[in-house]
């Protein structure tokens, strides 16, 4: 029967062997490669946790300051576990008044920092959120 199917040699032992190595290297790689790439989702979803949080936090002072301005003042820290649905999350809250001599303005600086383990199982260090605003009076 002549034509390409003609022929009934195989592969090889060896070459069974090659292919199935360069597989295995191949899957290998791709698999570090998603576990990197999980970690770094993590991590920016912890980076977009704390920015909810800083806005979260100045939009409640704002409100505040719209009806009582001069009370918008004292906001005591939040350590980790305090701040409800968010264990890894501490906040903290610096309010100036009239800073740098600029009369009836409030500086609001809010700072979130998080902490979490990265893909591998190990502790990550705290990383921080900063969230700066200027707050004016109405008259």
């Amino acid at each position: 029967m002549p034509g390409p199917f003609a022929r009934q040699a195989g592969l090889s032992l060896a070459e069974i062997l090659v292919a199935l190595f360069v597989v295995v290297v191949g899957l290998t790689s791709i698999a570090g490669g998603f576990q990197y790439a999980l970690s770094g989702v993590e991590v920016g979803r912890k980076q977009t946790e704390a920015a909810f949080l800083a806005e979260q936090k100045l939009e409640q002072i704002k409100a505040e300051a719209l009806h009582s301005y001069p009370s918008a003042s004292a906001y005591p820290s939040e350590t980790y576990g305090t701040i409800v649905g968010y264990p890894n999350h501490r906040r903290t809250v610096t309010i100036t008044d009239n800073p740098q001599g600029v009369l009836n303005t409030k500086r609001v600086q809010i700072a979130v920092f998080y902490t979490g383990y990265g893909a591998d199982g190990v502790a990550r260090p705290e990383r921080e959120v900063r969230l700066d605003a200027l707050l004016a009076r109405r008259k």
